[in-house]
């Protein structure tokens, strides 16, 4: 009674979560990454048209959603990514279920393969939140994680179907193809089979000659319909990207895993010798290479989720490790309570991380999105609804209030960058690095004099914030770029009209009893702030 009960909600609970990933599909950085992908197939031109920092496969995979929600319109293509993402997942599921057939603790307990099956759905697909679900490093996390399991030192040995090799190393392929810096998950793996198994068998395996010839053909396709990536965009971000980070995240997240690994392993004891203890040390391996990838990144939460899933995989494989012991005690007549903490400690990291989860779920369903205040309209689309503007422009350093504003309005965003990431890198460069960074600080005003002379967009939102990332001070935008004569020449046909200010309405709302002195005398939040300017006719 009590396991039907256990298997019964656990179901729920993944389909509740499955629902909620469907309709909260659009939250994070993929409605910028769909927005982009709508752009492309209307005909614009990435990298050219489309100022991305990710490379092209992102934007090429979802144009697959896209363009299906353009022939199946009662769907959102939001929508229709999510779906696609859960029936990724339940074929990397499947492929998990099939190797772990193979694994000699597994080979004849039908039961304990339902139990894997269900806390790989639940590492693929609960324990990521609706903003991570199906982004980037999650499509690469799912599509690689089969490929993870294939090469477990239980299944060295054993023979493994011609089929599922070759869709394993398919979809690694794509995943490894996602960023650059995946690469470091795929070092790491092969330097703890060379080294750490002393063996090349992985090395030299068929999944990895079609991970190469994936990756080969992957690297032909940029360079012949992308070009603009690869020498322009990735000498960019080399350069600058590692201004516009969130690296206190990274201690956050840090801790987190910690916190996580320590549960796991807090009753581990190397002395133990189980069927589960050599793939255990190499998850161990795997969890330190998906926490070098999060480190090479820029400290953004969703570089730090395949670490944290994969811990809550290993919490579930050492419990079973626990599991064992003490069965193993139990038959040979000894004391099984060593092992009763390890037990407990695994299966409360389970149990907190699920009740999160199930926090989040509730929040979305029953909670209020602008949370304890009244919502009210968003000023950004009230004003684009009022002028009745055809075309805007922005020079912002937020993502994704522009991406909501253009999903919303039939106006063209006629401004290729969608957020300028290479700013807080420029502002606090030294003299030497200024010099070296020039070229980016052209490039990008000659890239909107570009987007103001040719597309002339009705009006342009420019941020004017107190601060950007670690620079807290006032940048004037349209200034710093002005020191390139083309911009500053697009630039005199913009004429300021307005500014939308929540700054000050969110301190009013805090002190409504004091007068509020003007706020450009003080620091303020950032990304708060924007001045409107209206094209004037020459």
């Amino acid at each position: 009674m009590i396991r039907k009960a256990f298997w019964y909600g656990a179901l729920i609970l993944l389909a509740a979560d499955a629902l909620m990933q469907v309709l909260a599909g659009w939250q994070g950085d993929k409605e910028w990454l769909l927005l982009a992908s709508r752009m492309m197939l209307g005909g614009k031109t990435l990298y050219v048209d489309i100022f991305e920092v990710d490379p092209p496969l992102i934007v090429w995979l979802y144009t697959v959603p896209v363009w299906l929600s353009l022939h199946v319109t009662f769907l959102q293509d939001y929508q229709i990514l999510v779906l696609i993402g859960l029936a990724t997942a339940a074929l990397a599921v499947w492929l998990g279920v099939c190797l772990i057939r193979l694994h000699p603790a597994f080979v004849d307990d039908a039961q304990q393969r339902k139990a894997f099956a269900l806390l790989l759905a639940y590492t693929l697909v609960f324990f990521s939140t609706q903003i991570y679900f199906f982004d980037r490093d999650h499509v690469f996390f799912v599509l690689v994680f089969p490929y993870l399991l294939r090469f477990m030192p239980s299944l060295a040995g054993q023979t493994i179907p011609l089929r599922l090799r070759i869709t394993i190393g398919v979809l690694a392929g794509i995943g490894f193809c996602i960023k650059p810096h995946t690469a470091v998950v795929f070092a790491i793996v092969q330097l703890w089979g060379l080294f750490g198994q002393r063996s090349r068998t992985m090395l030299w395996s068929m999944e990895n000659y079609i991970i190469a010839a994936i990756a080969a053909i992957y690297l032909f396709c940029v360079w012949r319909f992308a070009p603009d990536y690869l020498t322009t965009v990735l000498p960019m971000a080399m350069a600058t990207y590692s201004g516009f980070n969130r690296k206190i995240n990274a201690y956050l997240f840090i801790a987190l895993a910690l916190v996580s690994a320590g549960l796991t392993f807090a009753d581990f004891r190397p002395r133990h010798t189980t069927p589960y203890r050599r793939d255990v040390y190499y998850f161990i391996v795997v969890c330190l290479a998906f926490l070098a990838y999060a480190l090479v990144g820029n400290g953004w939460g969703y570089t730090y989720n395949p670490l944290l899933c994969t811990l809550l995989f290993v919490s579930g494989w050492v419990l079973w490790e626990y599991c064992w012991l003490k069965r193993d005690a139990q038959a040979q007549g000894l004391s099984a309570r060593p092992f009763v903490f390890g037990v407990r400690a695994t299966a409360a990291n389970i149990l907190l991380n699920t009740i999160y989860i199930i926090l989040c779920i509730g929040m979305f369903f029953l909670g209020n999105p602008c949370g304890d205040k009244e919502c009210k309209p968003d000023p950004y689309l009230q004003y684009m609804k009022e002028h009745h503007d055809r075309s805007f422009g922005t020079m912002a350093l937020n993502l994704r209030r522009f991406t909501s504003l253009a999903r919303q309005v039939p106006a063209q965003w006629n401004t290729r960058f969608n957020h300028l990431w290479m700013l807080p890198q420029l502002m606090l460069d030294d003299p030497e690095s200024a010099r070296k960074h020039l070229w980016v600080l052209e490039y990008v005003a000659l890239a909107y004099a570009k987007d103001l002379q040719r597309r002339k967009p009705d009006i342009l939102f420019v941020d004017r914030s107190d601060g950007i990332f670690g620079y807290p001070h006032f940048v004037d935008i349209p200034a710093f770029f002005s020191r390139v004569p083309e911009f500053k020449e697009a630039w005199s046909h913009y004429r300021y009209v307005s500014t939308i200010d929540q700054c000050d309405s969110a301190e009013a709302e805090s002190k409504p009893q004091k007068q509020q002195p003007s706020t450009r005398n003080k620091p303020i939040h950032i990304e708060c702030r924007y001045d409107i300017y209206r094209f004037i006719a020459p």
